[in-house]
């Protein structure tokens, strides 16, 4: 018996689903199915094989998408693929593939994105990729690949997307990427990757994303990123970079997004950042670094974000944040600062964000808020500190949350809060705090949640609770407080 269909993707593997733009024909007895065979093809059909023995002279010449996933391929050569002219993408994952001959995508010219993942050991020469004018992706990851020759890249002029990720590369040859004129992103994570040679990105003037995430690399020369007029985005998460000296990073004027995480630095000297102008974001925690020196933001009046937590950094100098007039959020946390001098934040008009939790601080000085009038959030738990000062909030006219919790506090006193106009939430819970004294809540009347909990509280003053403050949930611990009115959790 045999039946005639349409169907739109066909996928070889323990079951068959058909989904595609082509005719068909299915022969079956009473034993169920029995062969599959293309009698027409119409237009856009997607071919899956999965862990099925593959014969490519039975692949539709007008097939637009083929994956061939678990299957032995030991060799991809010109005679196995030239029939399929009309293919824009194309993948072999996990398939044992050891070399990609001279020329085996020679006649793919419509090709525009080639996936050949899972291989290890598969071998690449000058000449594997050629004929691939209009290939814009091509994605090379999970192949063990140690090396690759000078020229193998070449004439690949629409290429934007090389993804290299998660293989064994030691080393790049200076002039592998000069046949990729307009590479827009490169992807070089999970390598092993010790160092980069002045040159070795010549000629990518339109690459916006380089990543180089999970290598080894110590150092940095200076040249490696000239000509990167155009990059955007530059990550060197988890490497073993000691010392960057000023002005590797000179001539990257369009960069936005500066990435320096979970390395062995130990400073960040003044001009490290100098002609960076377009720099939104700059992220160097899980480092060693331990001084922020005076001037090293100068001149990056765009930056929006601050990533410096997990530290060593026991001195924040005079300066360090001025003209930082963009900076929405800064995260400091756990880096074992110890002190904040007033006029420390100064002119940081539009922060919304500031977490400094975690760290030695012991005390907080007039004059440290004052100009920080868009700040929303201010995490300041878990540090060492034991007394405020009437009027230290002073200038946080739109803090909504205080965490202060998991510091020293023992009283709570007259005026701390005044100028909290906004305020919604105040965690003071884990202190040491015995007494809540009168009026210690006066100018945070708009406070709907207080935290007190995890402390010693045994005298809450009368005029605590007053008709303007009043929130809606108190947390207490009871500790035989005497109290004129209180609610006790």
């Amino acid at each position: 018996m045999k039946v005639n269909f349409i169907v739109e993707k066909v996928t070889f593997n323990d079951t068959l689903s058909f989904v595609s733009d082509s005719l068909f024909s299915i022969e079956y007895d009473n034993d169920g199915f029995r062969t599959l065979c293309w009698i027409s093809f119409f237009s856009t059909a997607a071919v899956y094989v999965y862990n099925h023995p593959v014969n490519f002279s039975t692949i539709p010449m007008n097939a637009r998408e083929i994956k061939f996933d678990n299957i032995p391929i030991e060799n991809v050569s010109l005679w196995a693929l030239s029939h399929l002219k009309f293919v824009r993408k194309l993948r072999f994952s996990d398939c044992n593939l050891s070399v990609v001959e001279d020329g085996a995508f020679e006649n793919l010219s419509l090709l525009q994105s080639l996936t050949i993942d899972g291989n290890p050991g598969v071998y690449f020469q000058v000449g594997s990729f050629s004929g691939l004018g209009s290939l814009t992706t091509l994605t090379l990851p999970e192949n063990e690949i140690v090396y690759f020759e000078n020229g193998v890249f070449d004439d690949l002029l629409r290429l934007t997307h090389l993804s290299l990720y998660q293989n064994k590369i030691q080393d790049l040859q200076v002039g592998l990427f000069k046949g990729t004129p307009n590479l827009t992103k490169l992807d070089l994570n999970g390598n092993n990757l010790t160092e980069l040679y002045p040159g070795v990105f010549g000629g990518l003037r339109r690459l916006k994303i380089l990543w180089i995430n999970f290598n080894r690399i110590s150092h940095f020369k200076l040249g490696i990123f000239n000509e990167l007029d155009s990059l955007e985005w530059l990550s060197f998460i988890s490497n073993e970079i000691v010392l960057v000296q000023p002005g590797v990073f000179q001539g990257l004027g369009s960069l936005r997004t500066l990435t320096l995480t979970h390395n062995k630095i130990t400073k960040l000297e003044v001009g490290l950042l100098e002609g960076l102008t377009s720099l939104k974001t700059f992220s160097a925690y899980d480092n060693q670094i331990t001084v922020l020196p005076a001037g090293l933001f100068e001149g990056l009046t765009d930056l929006v974000q601050i990533w410096m937590y997990n530290n060593s950094i026991s001195h924040l100098e005079m300066g360090v944040f001025r003209g930082l007039k963009s900076l929405l959020r800064m995260d400091l946390y756990s880096s074992k600062i110890t002190d904040l001098e007033s006029g420390l934040f100064a002119g940081l008009v539009s922060l919304r964000f500031l977490n400094i939790y975690d760290n030695r601080i012991s005390s907080l000085p007039l004059g440290l808020f004052t100009d920080l009038k868009s700040l929303r959030d201010l995490a300041m738990q878990s540090n060492m500190v034991s007394h405020l000062k009437g009027g230290v909030f002073h200038g946080l006219e739109a803090l909504d949350i205080l965490d202060m919790s998991s510091n020293h506090m023992s009283r709570l006193e007259q005026g701390m809060f005044s100028g909290l106009r906004t305020i919604q939430i105040l965690n003071f819970a884990g202190n040491n705090i015995t007494r809540v004294m009168s009026e210690a809540f006066y100018g945070a009347e708009t406070m709907e949640r207080l935290d007190l909990s995890r402390n010693k509280i045994s005298y809450l003053d009368e005029g605590v609770y007053t008709v303007k403050f009043n929130p809606r949930i108190a947390s207490f611990e009871k500790q035989n407080c005497s109290c004129q009115r209180m609610y006790c959790w």
